[in-house]
């Protein structure tokens, strides 16, 4: 991200004259990098899978883990934190899917499942996409990598239509569903 900003204030800068500070990008040489958790050799990436599907919450002080989450299958989506309605002291919940089109929300505290949901049932569907949430509801972006398997003779290609799913932030209820191809395609 710093990169990002750093281009924005020159570009900003060509344009309109030196008004921005460019940030100057400092890297030490020890913790330069960030390590992944589960293969402390290699460096942490977004675009990795947690193929595990372990959720980690660290202490930003510390870098220690608070919690962990195992989800029922590999983990590449964004994490989003909610703050959940009701009465009474606030509670957050995190909220992510998996690679087999699992949603979840796990309490921000403890990292208990407060609720889960298949939200397609196609063999290869899966939540890579990152998530969003807008006024209490949670929504969900639905692919597929029917296109591994698609370029086998014998399936059946291709029968993966594309969603958006629009949950309940608190108790994970389905609100609507709409398919990127509305007619479910003949085999």
């Amino acid at each position: 991200h710093i990169e990002l900003m750093r281009e924005i204030a020159r570009r900003f800068n060509e344009r309109f004259g030196e008004l921005l500070v460019v940030p100057e990008l400092l890297i030490p040489e020890v913790g330069a990098r960030i390590m992944d958790l589960q293969e402390p050799e290699r460096k942490m990436s977004t675009s990795n899978a947690s193929e595990a599907g372990t959720v980690y919450a660290l202490d930003a002080a510390t870098g220690c883990v608070r919690w962990q989450f195992k989800a029922d299958a590999g983990v590449r989506s964004t994490v989003v934190v909610w703050r959940l309605g009701g009465s009474g002291p606030a509670r957050y919940a995190a909220y992510f899917g998996d690679l087999r089109a699992t949603v979840y929300a796990v309490d921000l505290a403890t990292g208990d499942k407060i609720w889960s949901l298949r939200v397609d049932d196609h063999a290869v569907a899966r939540i890579t996409g990152g998530t969003a949430l807008f006024e209490g509801r949670l929504y969900v972006p639905v692919s597929s990598i029917e296109e591994v398997p698609g370029s086998r003779p014998d399936y059946p290609c291709c029968t993966f239509r594309g969603s958006v799913v629009a949950l309940d932030g608190t108790t994970g209820a389905q609100v609507w569903k709409t398919f990127t191809i509305p007619e479910a395609p003949a085999i």
